[in-house]
């Protein structure tokens, strides 16, 4: 079997050849209409990458060996690698294109009547929304490309209730073989968020993309993995891509974005006395954010391991003003997502670092990484955000500070 994503390795941006070159990884998280921050910030990325290359076509997919996304960063996966239909080696769509998408079609997806909210209790008697506005929109956008052909290697997150067991979208082939699905069920899956959405019932494709085979029933990726940077680390543990062979972390970077820190607490006092009934939206959020921080934790402690804190990059936007509801995309949360992106890119830290990334993705010299973990100027003010967004070595300088600073208050 013939995969195009073989054949689209020529026409990535390969800078010199260089000892220094490390298997990139972009990796997305699950958030719902949250995805506004992580596509806002492939805007800054893209942009930045352009200017350090001095090409104004280059494109996020040119920059990365592997995109793994999760739900809405499934979504984001998928549009980021669809290949353009005149020169199908290229990326179609540019981050800015992408990032339009999120504020022109989010609120389509999630929308709703009146009565479909009564029939189905708010989303207590049945999913919340149909699936029709977005299964529309991903056969408008990835029409019959199937994983084969997307242009890098890809990662997406799914769940599969009826054999129960988590499921991975791929498209390297293990031992010659790999089977196919059409992008647009691939992306329908991995959005599939139980109360949200009812899950997805797609069919596996054959080479030549017409004869129906094997049957799935999946449901949102967020489940288990919301964070796919685990998940992706460890398939590229086990690929043979793009002139690497299972890399190591030492060999690997990984940049993960977030959908945004959540601010959803629960009140202690009031969860002695919830039953199953109060705890279901409780615990989907506590699954999606405990599962981002702890995929967060390990992967800083894999990379620290082999003294290359320098080469794992989280970036997770504090959310100050925006929802951190999953399906709120009112005009009014669309423009504060945006505005709580920007106040984060604008901090002197976080320029510092997409800097950084964006010289190594286009240069491959390990030197602009290193200076990820001590920036030339960490002015901006403090906070639980910081803990996530710095390497884990600065991490627990600025830990230890912040502790030392709340006793003597």
């Amino acid at each position: 079997m013939e995969h195009h994503f073989e054949k689209a390795a020529a026409c990535k941006h390969e800078p010199p050849s260089s000892s220094n070159r490390l298997f990139r990884i972009l990796a997305i998280d699950g958030g719902g209409v949250r995805g506004v921050i992580p596509a806002a910030i492939l805007v800054d990325l893209e942009q930045r990458l352009q200017k350090e290359s001095g090409n104004p076509n280059l494109r996020i997919a040119d920059c990365f060996d592997m995109i793994a996304g999760t739900s809405t960063g499934g979504i984001m996966a998928g549009l980021l690698l669809l290949p353009d239909s005149k020169d199908p080696k290229r990326p179609r769509f540019s981050a800015q294109e992408i990032l339009e998408f999120y504020n022109t079609k989010i609120a389509d997806i999630f929308a709703r009547t009146w009565s479909e909210s009564v029939s189905h209790a708010w989303g207590w008697a049945g999913p919340e929304y149909q699936p029709s506005a977005l299964e529309a929109l991903l056969k408008s956008y990835g029409g019959d490309t199937r994983l084969s052909q997307l242009v890098t290697s890809c990662l997406i997150t799914s769940f599969d209730i009826q054999r129960g067991k988590p499921h991975f979208f791929t498209n390297v082939p293990k031992d010659g073989k790999m089977t196919d699905f059409y992008v647009r069920d691939v992306v329908r899956a991995t959005s599939a968020a139980p109360t949200y959405f009812p899950p997805a019932h797609i069919k596996s494709v054959s080479e030549d993309g017409k004869d129906e085979q094997k049957t799935y029933h999946l449901v949102d990726g967020g489940v288990f993995a919301n964070n796919p940077s685990l998940c992706a680390y460890a398939e590229a543990r086990a690929i043979n891509y793009n002139g690497f062979q299972t890399p190591n972390a030492s060999q690997m970077f990984v940049m993960s974005l977030s959908c945004g820190m959540q601010k959803a607490t629960v009140d202690p006092n009031a969860a002695d006395g919830w039953g199953k009934l109060h705890w279901v939206i409780p615990l989907i959020n506590m699954m999606m954010n405990g599962n981002s921080q702890t995929v967060d934790y390990q992967l800083s402690q894999v990379f620290d391991a082999v003294d290359r804190c320098h080469q794992y990059l989280r970036l997770d936007c504090p959310l100050k003003t925006a929802s951190d509801a999953l399906d709120d995309a009112s005009p009014k949360n669309l423009a504060a997502l945006h505005t709580d992106t920007e106040n984060f890119l604008n901090r002197a830290d976080v320029k510092h670092r997409m800097d950084c990334a964006a010289k190594y993705l286009t240069s491959f010299n390990t030197q602009h990484l290193k200076e990820l973990a001590e920036p030339k100027s960490l002015k901006a003010e403090l906070s639980t955000a910081d803990f996530f967004v710095l390497p884990l070595k600065r991490r627990k300088i600025n830990l230890v500070q912040k502790v030392e600073e709340e006793t003597t208050l």
